[in-house]
């Protein structure tokens, strides 16, 4: 399912193991035809941010538009496939998947608890598919707020036992709340920067 190439073909090929005896040979190989990748349409709601901004360059099938959070109030969300709030949380939610950094406020999908010095990212569950292939543990942070999530949502990151990284769901969307700024951090410097933000959007 995380494959995909416009007429790429993948093949499959198994061998018989030391001295075992192959009885039908034809089966050794498989085929598939990948299925051509559709463009990604990305809202990206922030005042400026180049981390960000240089982390959504990185895949060709993001179709990304740019807009201010006063903008942001005309824009219709159902049009896009994801939206990204960078440092602003409206209070409408959009319709569509969403990640959050540093969200705050009502509009937050959800609650944003006390302000952190220096936390880290300690606990990870390396399993969820936003963390996988990531160093999340040697991120750096100056500060953050704790994350208050909801039954029934998944803590993908932790400080002690203080939720920094939550992924749930919303009035059917999915979303994803990171509960600092990446340019409070070292993150947006490190290779796991780009690797969260495209694995979290697809």
């Amino acid at each position: 399912p995380n494959l995909s190439g416009a007429s790429q073909r993948l093949e499959a090929v198994i061998a018989p193991a030391g001295k075992s005896v192959d009885d039908l040979a034809a089966d050794n190989k498989a085929f598939a035809l990948l299925p051509e990748r559709r463009r990604a349409r990305v809202l990206n709601v922030t005042d400026g941010n180049r981390y960000l901004e240089a982390a959504l360059l990185l895949d060709e099938y993001l179709d990304v538009t740019e807009v201010t959070p006063l903008k942001y109030v005309s824009v219709d969300t159902s049009k896009f496939d994801a939206v990204i709030f960078d440092g602003v949380t409206p209070s409408d939610a959009p319709k569509a998947h969403a990640l959050y950094l540093d969200p705050r406020g009502d509009g937050s999908p959800v609650k944003v608890g006390k302000e952190l010095n220096q936390p880290e990212l300690d606990k990870v569950d390396r399993k969820h598919p936003i963390a996988r292939f990531t160093a999340l543990e040697d991120v750096k942070i100056a500060k953050g707020r704790a994350l208050l999530p909801q039954v029934g949502d998944k803590v993908v990151a932790q400080f002690g036992a203080t939720p920094l990284l939550v992924a749930g769901e919303r009035h059917s969307h999915k979303f994803a709340a990171l509960a600092f700024d990446v340019r409070e951090s070292d993150f947006a410097l490190c290779v796991a920067w780009p690797l969260f933000v495209l694995s979290t959007l697809n």
